[in-house]
């Protein structure tokens, strides 16, 4: 059944045509065994890295990683006290027409400065320490999310290196079952020859 899946799509690709006949493809060179086996261990290491490099979803999660962060120092700098300091210049025209304050305006004789230094400290802060504790909640959230993306990639890149594992193994005992299927019937054919 494998065979002729495989057989249908190299059809589909070929010519799809051919999946409304009953043509039978026959390979002309044999396939190669490679001797080679799987290295379960280095395959799902190379695999996980490349998946996890190339999965858009996972690259997705970790961009956002930074708005997080962002996120949780705000929220921490918010805990701290605030000291603002404001400073303003003015220019003042102290006579009763437009034109002669405009004047005065203009010759600057008339000016004001302030600084005004403002410190703010909530006694309670329970708004604050709220949003700082909602937005490391959502942080750790959003790890485990991170975490368990990287886990069902990982899931995924086991079956699939196992799956290969298992093909790599049906290979080899259709080879052998080949092998001496041959020799027996060679030796049937040996048995007919001498009677």
């Amino acid at each position: 059944a494998a065979v002729l899946s495989a057989t249908d799509k190299l059809k589909r690709l070929v010519d799809p045509s051919l999946l409304r006949d009953t043509v039978l493809l026959v390979p002309v060179v044999p396939p190669r065994v490679q001797a080679r086996h799987l290295d379960v261990q280095l395959a799902v290491n190379q695999a996980m890295d490349e998946a996890l490099q190339r999965r858009p979803e996972v690259r997705q999660l970790r961009s956002q990683l930074p708005s997080q962060d962002a996120v949780l120092a705000r929220a921490q700098n918010n805990l701290l006290p605030k000291l603002d300091l404001v400073g303003g210049a003015f220019l003042n025209g102290t006579e009763g027409s437009f034109g002669q304050a405009n004047k005065d305006v203009r010759a600057g004789d008339f000016h004001n400065w302030s600084v005004l230094l403002s410190f703010e400290y909530a006694l309670e802060q329970s708004s604050a320490r709220g949003a700082y504790h909602r937005a490391e909640l959502e942080k750790r959230r959003f790890l485990l999310q991170v975490r368990n993306l990287e886990n069902q990639v990982l899931v995924e890149v086991r079956d699939a290196v196992r799956s290969i594992k298992t093909d790599e193994k049906r290979i080899e005992a259709t080879r052998r079952a080949r092998i001496l299927a041959q020799e027996q019937l060679d030796g049937e054919i040996s048995r007919n020859e001498h009677g």
